[in-house]
């Protein structure tokens, strides 16, 4: 960019951005009047931070404005090629920027759309899942809802087991009188059970 800018007769701080303006970390120091502008906005206190309004730099031409924006979109560029994502590329033999191309944006693109589909149908598949779970158990409480209502009948989720009889069960030796009882209880804790 120097060498377009050889007999514009820059002052020194236009030349000092000039040399600066291929990074991406550009201060810059000179208002132009879109910052006088707009120096109230919200949105440019950030970078109207660095700006002294105080002080009234040289009187700027036309052109010299036209280079410190330039200067700034530069180093703007700059910033934009080191961000995640590839977004722009700079050519340092061209000393131009590129941005990816556009089959690189539709892969990109594609391959994202593809990601969110397969994101999608596993939450699909989990929450199918999920409630066949639910489903599964609901069956399986109502199941034993029905045994637990209907004594006689015979419950298909538990075989019979024998329960041992009272007299075999000794655990003080002071249940004899307990006992009679106690066998009521099993028979009816478990009425499907056969009592030995």
């Amino acid at each position: 960019m120097k060498d377009f800018t050889g007999n514009l007769g820059l002052n020194s701080q236009v030349t000092e951005m000039l040399n600066e303006c291929e990074q991406p970390g550009l201060v810059q120091t000179l208002l132009l009047p879109e910052d006088l502008t707009l120096r109230h906005l919200p949105a440019l206190n950030a970078a109207h931070r660095r700006l002294d309004f105080t002080r009234r730099n040289v009187s700027l031409s036309p052109v010299h404005e036209c280079v410190v924006r330039v200067c700034c979109i530069r180093s703007f560029g700059h910033f934009l090629t080191n961000l995640e994502g590839n977004i722009l590329h700079f050519n340092p033999e061209a000393g131009i920027f590129t941005s990816v191309s556009q089959s690189e944006q539709d892969n990109l693109l594609q391959q994202a759309k593809a990601q969110f589909r397969m994101a999608e149908e596993e939450a699909r598949q989990n929450r199918l899942m999920r409630d066949m779970a639910q489903l599964r158990l609901q069956l399986e409480v109502s199941q034993l809802e029905g045994s637990l209502q209907q004594p006689k009948a015979q419950s298909s989720m538990s075989p019979e087991k024998p329960v041992p009889h009272t007299s075999h069960v000794k655990i003080l030796p002071l249940c004899t009188a307990w006992c009679p009882r106690s066998e009521l209880l099993l028979v009816n804790a478990f009425p499907h059970a056969v009592h030995v």
